[in-house]
């Protein structure tokens, strides 16, 4: 090769360089074989030429994906802020509701302790009303019977007798109402409870009662607990008494008074085998005045399983009964391990 060709052929190279430098990566050099380092060099940069573009189109394809990317996050995080700002609206709103519902709730709970407060008065305020006609009728019967019994007929003194002994049920309702009306103004006085001490006084005055003196008594062993000595003595004492009303009139007749421990609580328990009831009227058997014997039957003013529950609510605690009609009943109570503790 010439030295004007050698010349040319150097310039050839020199463009295309410049071509590939300022992008134009299409440029392809010639090789004709007449000088082999120089042909080298121009495949050389044939190669780098091919190279760049596929580099080129890789660097395209990542930024076409990039942006499609940036586009997909632009609107997911416009999609989040929208949601962002959907769920603060509601928080806002469910914020609202619920200090409307805590401003309701707040009421209604004040006019209800003001209804109860309301009630409690209402019924102090009439058992104490009631209490000075009863005692006046009582009186004046016992008055008439005594002084002018021999001028009345048997069937009078047996009217005067009827409202002595009726004017003394009223007095004991009245009794039981006052204290059923003041069970939630007593303050619960927590302390050590012996149950077992307090049911053996309770079944030793049955004992000495020629009317329960036919009944067997199976007393277990009875955990102490925590709790208002008052009232838990109260529980038992309605629970016992209810046992013996409705047992003394079966043949046999028998009381158990025991409790069941299970997971750290103490459900006592007070069983007879009298007349039991039908479980069907198990909800009315808890309220004031329910009563799911004849009174003719048996006495009572229908209160003390009343008083029962609220004091065992007053406790934290929860009554229930099981029975059978004929085969008598059991009823069961329990005070949560936290008060015990």
């Amino acid at each position: 090769m010439d030295s004007s060709s050698h010349e040319q052929k150097i310039q050839l190279i020199l463009n295309q360089i410049i071509q590939l430098a300022t992008g134009n990566l299409d440029a392809r050099g010639a090789p004709d074989n007449s000088d082999d380092d120089l042909d080298g060099i121009i495949l050389g940069l044939n190669m780098l030429g091919e190279e760049l573009q596929k580099s080129r189109e890789s660097l395209r394809q990542k930024s076409l994906e990039l942006e499609r990317q940036v586009d997909e996050t632009q609107l997911a995080n416009e999609m989040l802020r929208s949601e962002v700002q959907e769920r603060r609206k509601a928080e806002s709103q469910i914020r609202k509701l619920n200090q409307e519902l805590e401003k309701r709730v707040e009421k209604r709970t004040a006019q209800l302790q003001k209804a109860n407060e309301e009630l409690e008065a209402f019924s102090y305020s009439v058992a104490h009303d009631l209490r000075s006609p009863l005692r006046s009728i009582l009186s004046y019967s016992q008055i008439t019977l005594k002084r002018h019994s021999k001028f009345l007929n048997e069937e009078a003194k047996r009217y005067l007798r009827t409202i002595e002994e009726k004017t003394h049920e009223m007095g004991q309702l009245i009794d039981d109402l006052l204290a059923f009306a003041l069970l939630n103004q007593k303050e619960i006085s927590t302390q050590t409870v012996a149950t077992d001490k307090i049911v053996d006084n309770i079944v030793q005055s049955y004992k000495m009662d020629v009317r329960s003196k036919e009944i067997a008594w199976n007393i277990q062993s009875l955990p102490n607990i925590q709790g208002d000595r008052t009232l838990i003595k109260q529980v038992f004492t309605n629970l016992i008494s209810n046992a013996v009303k409705f047992t003394v009139v079966k043949p046999n007749p028998m009381v158990t008074v025991g409790t069941i421990s299970e997971g750290g609580l103490n459900t006592f328990f007070v069983k007879d085998n009298g007349v039991g009831f039908d479980m069907q009227y198990k909800d009315k058997l808890f309220g004031v005045f329910q009563r799911l014997h004849e009174k003719e039957q048996f006495e009572g003013t229908g209160v003390g399983l009343a008083i029962v529950q609220r004091i065992i609510e007053r406790h934290h605690g929860k009554v229930w009964a099981e029975s059978m009609i004929d085969q008598g009943a059991t009823f069961y109570f329990s005070i949560p391990p936290e008060l015990n503790n």
